[in-house]
This record gives structure tokens, C-alpha cells and sequence, in this order.
């Protein structure tokens, strides 16, 4: 390789990161809503937390990802651009294989450059919860040794 090979790699370095610095400035555009349909469940039963994603400005948004925190995971779901005004929903499977109390939230958006030399984070909606209890009519059993 020569000098001049070195130095476009090196003044296209320096124009990706850029490019990349330029698109993680600012905050995400849109409102995030995170809603439990039913907060109450019986364990096993199927629960499901819904996520509303609105862009409320003119301008269209780039897709981002979004991460829920349920129990003690991790959902992602891969969100797609929105246009001005548009909005967005998805359901989250929460599990409730055992009874208790399930934390779910704060969602947070994720918003990566290309290259994935850097990331820009911001909460966007506030916790909830469901509770799991025992289906009735089953007694707790508890063993003695």
C-alpha cells in the first residue's frame, strides 16, 4: 500500500465517525407508552404488556430499538421507522410461570449508529407490574423432610 491508499482510509475514518457522532445527537422524537391490559393474572395464564410507540412530530423517524425489562430478562423488539403522526403498537409476553409480583419496565429506546461505535439511551415510560396469583381451589403444598 502507498501514502495515498492510507490517507482516503483515514479521511473516510474520520468522515463515518462523524456521520455516526451527528446521528447519536439529540433525543429520541417520539412518546412511549407502556400499559398493562390486565395487572392481575392467575399464574400460567397468559399475560401480555403493550407497548405504544407515537412520532408526534411532521418529520419521520428512523427505526430504533426498544428494550422492555420484564422480571428478570430482557425484551427487544426491533421498532420500524415511523412517519409524522404515525403510531406503533406491540403486545410482550410476560412470563408468569410462577406467582409473584413480575416488574416490568422502564422501556428505553436505543438508538445505534451504523457502525456501532456508539449508542444513545433514553427512558420513555415509567414501571408497571403484574401480579401472578394462584389459580384457586389448588392448596400450597409444602414439603417436610
Amino acid at each position: 500500500l502507498g501514502w495515498i491508499e492510507l490517507v482516503v482510509v483515514g479521511w473516510a475514518s474520520v468522515v463515518l465517525v462523524v456521520v455516526a457522532a451527528l446521528y447519536l445527537i439529540g433525543r429520541s422524537p417520539f412518546h412511549v407508552q407502556l400499559t398493562m391490559p390486565h395487572r392481575r393474572v392467575v399464574m400460567g395464564d397468559p399475560a401480555v404488556g403493550r407497548i405504544q410507540v407515537v412520532n408526534p412530530h411532521r418529520r419521520r423517524t428512523l427505526g430504533v430499538t426498544v428494550e422492555i425489562p420484564v422480571g428478570h430478562g430482557l425484551a427487544e423488539l426491533a421498532m420500524p421507522g415511523l412517519r409524522g403522526g404515525a403510531e406503533y403498537q406491540h403486545d410482550v409476553a410476560i412470563p408468569t410461570t410462577r406467582r409473584g409480583i413480575v416488574p416490568v419496565g422502564p422501556v428505553r429506546a436505543v438508538r445505534e449508529d451504523w457502525a456501532r461505535s456508539g449508542s444513545n439511551i433514553s427512558s420513555a415510560a415509567t414501571n408497571a407490574r403484574c401480579d401472578a396469583a394462584q389459580r384457586a381451589g389448588h392448596p400450597v403444598v409444602v414439603q417436610t423432610s
